[in-house]
């Protein structure tokens, strides 16, 4: 892995807010797979975040954020220079009649729980999403295609940090669209919180819609090995022969189709095999490369 953090002054500060050299990445991938960070910061709070994500953009330094790492695939080799874990910097809740303001750390479960107490709800169906609200909004995950339901149906604005300052964007600016918004072209732009407006609903129905959601993924999801989720977002295919398909000890699903599960020890070049032979059959078929779902680091 490359060293790419030599600023001595970047360093410090880093140090100076409770960062680890070539920390392990692999437990906090919901894969379960990847190398180290040559830095991981995990910051504490609101100011902690700001002054890591200056000090990289004075130092020139690359940076990536890691929420739960539900979407993402670390690759064996690590990941140079500093990845910022946005676990429990911003993770504040505040409700006001419809209104959400919530931080990009919080989970969505605690979000939706929170707001069906309040009486609010209509985004029940990403409570089995394993993310937070940052990570949410960066993907606008939703419910699928087919339902035509995301998180981005219900955002008003976003605050972010791009290049050095706070920004705050409205939700007609986000580019929202299937599992897409604006921000997966902002090079560097950290999402810090957002602002929803939600239905008003009574809390007993918020808590059926939860457990409709939950159990109808637990008929239809293979969540009994660790994995990534969805792994291409269109075009794909259930194509003969990929359903089972291994390579060491990942695997494509065989109850969920589009998924890929690690059964042991899988590598991340195990995973990025099968990718390769889904798309060489989609290929050998005659039809357009699936898109990819993953942010792959």
């Amino acid at each position: 892995m490359p060293v790419l953090i030599n600023s001595a002054n970047h360093i410090a500060t880093l140090r100076e807010l409770g960062a680890r050299r070539n920390a392990p990445l692999r437990a906090m991938s919901t894969m379960k797979v990847g190398g180290d960070a040559e830095y991981l910061l995990t910051p504490k709070t609101r100011e902690d975040m700001i002054v890591a994500l200056q000090s990289c953009h004075d130092a020139s330094v690359p940076f990536r954020i890691l929420g739960k790492g539900s979407n993402v695939l670390i690759p064996d080799a690590g990941v140079p220079g500093l990845v910022i874990r946005n676990s429990s910097a911003l993770t504040g809740i505040e409700i006001q009649r419809r209104s959400v303001r919530a931080g990009a750390s919080a989970s969505l479960q605690r979000l939706i729980n929170e707001a069906g107490k309040a009486g609010l709800g209509g985004i029940e169906y990403l409570y089995s999403v394993p993310g937070n609200v940052g990570g949410a909004i960066f993907m606008n995950a939703g419910r699928g295609r087919y339902f035509k339901k995301s998180i981005g149906d219900v955002v008003r604005r976003v605050e972010y940090w791009h290049k050095g300052r706070v920004r705050t964007i409205h939700r007609w600016r986000c580019r929202f669209s299937y599992r897409h918004s604006i921000f997966q072209q902002m090079e560097g732009a950290v999402i810090l919180s957002a602002v929803l407006k939600l239905d008003r609903c009574l809390p007993e129905e918020s808590q059926t819609r939860v457990r409709e959601r939950m159990d109808l993924v637990k008929d239809q999801q293979d969540n009994n090995a660790p994995n990534l989720g969805t792994v291409f977002r269109s075009g794909f295919e259930n194509l003969e022969g990929i359903q089972g398909q291994t390579d060491g000890d990942a695997m494509f699903s065989v109850r969920t189709t589009n998924w890929i599960l690690n059964q042991g020890q899988a590598k991340s070049e195990n995973v990025m095999a099968l990718v390769d032979y889904a798309r060489q059959r989609h290929a050998s078929a005659g039809l357009k490369e699936p898109e990819l779902e993953w942010t792959i680091w």
